[in-house]
């Protein structure tokens, strides 16, 4: 790779996560059967959650006794999870690179110890590159937080995540950070995960800025993979006319998607197609608008949603 070059992550498609769903039940119950177990996977993006219900918040035998120790046995949770997946044919199902980011007692109503523990750990990529050190550079997921639930016995009672599997990885452009300054810090880079209701097809870099203000913390994308949707918005004598501003600046051609629902009693609830181009118009009300872009040089997908109120010129 040169300095101009950064990685990206194409992402499984969910309907492969979804066809190995007994191997993974399987594989989340540690081969034990019997019990009240569940194994949630997102449709749309592949996420899983998985609860063991038969001995989650039963308050029963010893969880472990610091956070130390929970963490031991969440990690080797994964470990033993990954192993029972391999023979499903996936990619790797978890993160290789995990961080920790902390543990904490959980404790039921009655409970006078901990029923089990949290542990956090935080999934980061590699953008490619060494770093200053001579090591390889890494990048923290946004979005990337693994949550699982240690409870009796260092047996694990849940877990949650909004990470997906990945397919493989490409290389793509590196684009110039905005900020010089922050373009030489590495640290600086990020990758992002959508919820897990938003579809997605690869998991890509961007950089982590500061906004104009010094406030709030924003997203720029650092490959032609790094969608970021804004909404502009012009007041019409009917209400309001919305035109999305994609970043980075296309390359090619783009696809747009508009959906809208009324907030507004009365307006009904009925999802309404608001066409293909890149702005899209509404009458007075309050609605849940939801626009899909589509990058189709890369095949990069983005959803945003944003809550409008569309009130139309001198009705304020």
């Amino acid at each position: 790779m040169t300095p101009a070059s950064v990685l990206v992550y194409p992402l499984l498609d969910p309907d492969a996560v979804l066809a190995a769903r007994d191997t993974l039940e399987e594989a989340f119950a540690q081969g034990e059967s019997g019990g009240d177990v569940e194994l949630e996977i997102s449709e749309i993006s592949g996420c899983i959650r998985f609860t063991d219900r038969s001995r989650i918040w039963k308050n029963e035998g010893e969880p472990p006794p610091d956070g130390p120790s929970a963490e031991r046995a969440a990690r080797s949770f994964i470990e033993q999870t990954e192993r029972l997946t391999a023979r499903a044919q996936l990619p790797r199902v978890f993160p290789a690179d995990l961080h920790s980011l902390d543990a904490s007692p959980v404790y039921t109503p009655e409970g006078e110890r901990p029923d089990h523990w949290l542990v956090r750990l935080e999934a980061s990529m590699h953008p490619g590159g060494i770093n200053a050190s001579g090591a390889e550079q890494s990048a923290p997921v946004v979005g990337g937080v693994l949550e699982v639930r240690v409870g009796a016995n260092g047996r694990v009672v849940a877990f949650w995540s909004r990470w997906r599997v990945c397919a493989g990885v490409t290389i793509a452009q590196r684009l110039p950070s905005p900020k010089r300054d922050e373009e030489a810090n590495g640290s600086s880079m990020v990758y992002a995960l959508d919820g897990p209701d938003q579809p997605q097809r690869f998991l890509a870099p961007y950089y982590l800025l500061a906004d104009a203000e010094g406030g709030s913390l924003v997203l720029a994308p650092a490959s032609p993979y790094s969608l970021v949707v804004g909404f502009d918005m012009e007041e019409t004598d009917e209400g309001v006319r919305l035109t999305a501003v994609v970043l980075p600046e296309a390359q090619g051609e783009r696809a747009f998607a508009w959906a809208a629902w009324a907030l507004t009693p009365g307006l009904g609830d009925t999802i309404a197609d608001l066409g293909t181009d890149q702005s899209a118009s509404l009458p007075t009300g309050v609605f849940n608008v939801v626009l899909d872009v589509e990058d189709r040089a890369t095949h990069a997908l983005k959803r945003s949603q944003v809550i409008v109120r569309a009130v139309g010129k001198g009705e304020e």
